[in-house]
């Protein structure tokens, strides 16, 4: 095994559950880069709400947000590449979301809009560094849409899930996380991102490892030649993994990069 790049999911991952960084996460990041490893974040938070991030780890590398529909450069501060719709193909979703009061919110590649900011998801939106703003409706927004998310309660989203994952097969609605769904191109995924920064890299698969810890890593994982799930992700998840190791708050991702220069298994 010859590590060149790491993919790593940010929330449940990465960071632990009150969102921070820890100490010791931070100094295996540093150490691992100053091998020559590179480090791509992959998330389904936008650019701006990795800022902290890219500041803390001091990021130079492109980074796959929105679950793989931006590739943000934050050296050049712009979108490399992404993938969207026009707001009109998402209105029937958004009518469901209206009928059945289910909080739900747009990003363009930089932007996140609402059409009411009720008080009980206020924090939520603090905690990820981002401010909605508020329009009258959605459906008119001319910028391309990266991704819609609906935020509710867990067994009100299995309800969702069950009820929309079939009405609209052309479009890829994922559970990134116990209470978010998100609705994305159906190329728009981490793993296509990953294997788009690949080829940009000439960095082959099994070069790579790619950590995370829900569903919506399954794909970035099983691409990787080393896929690591979090000891706090789904059995479904772990399963499909080559390494499972401690949960987020346990600083699993340290453990493993610390391991790795132990083993000199990097560039």
């Amino acid at each position: 095994m010859n590590i060149k790049l790491l993919a790593i999911d940010v929330d449940g991952t990465l960071l632990h559950d009150n969102h921070e960084l820890s100490e010791r996460t931070k100094e295996a990041i540093f150490r691992i880069k100053e091998e020559g490893v590179r480090v791509v974040l992959a998330t389904g938070r936008g650019p701006r709400s990795c800022d902290p991030l890219i500041e803390a780890l001091q990021l130079t590398d492109p980074m796959i947000t929105h679950n793989g529909a931006v590739i943000y450069n934050p050296v050049r501060n712009m979108a490399e590449q992404q993938v969207g719709f026009e707001a009109k193909e998402l209105l029937p979703i958004i009518r469901y979301c209206r009928s059945r009061n289910i909080h739900f919110d747009v990003n363009t590649a930089f932007g996140i809009y609402v059409e009411q900011l009720r008080e009980e998801v206020v924090p939520v939106y603090k905690q990820f560094f981002v401010e909605p703003v508020v329009v009258d409706d959605i459906g008119s927004l001319t910028d391309p849409i990266v991704k819609l998310t609906l935020t509710d309660q867990p067994h009100r989203l299995d309800q969702v899930m069950n009820d929309i994952v079939p009405q609209f097969p052309d479009l890829s609605i994922i559970r990134s996380g116990e209470t978010f769904i998100d609705v994305i191109h159906p190329q728009a995924t981490k793993a296509n991102a990953l294997r788009y920064l690949l080829q940009k890299f000439r960095i082959s698969p099994d070069e790579v490892m790619a950590f995370g810890n829900y569903y919506n890593d399954l794909e970035m994982l099983q691409l990787a030649g080393t896929g690591v799930a979090m000891g706090n992700a789904p059995r479904e998840v772990q399963q499909q993994a080559d390494i499972v190791t401690q949960s987020n708050n346990e600083d699993g991702v340290a453990l493993v990069i610390e391991n790795m220069l132990r083993d000199k298994l990097v560039v």
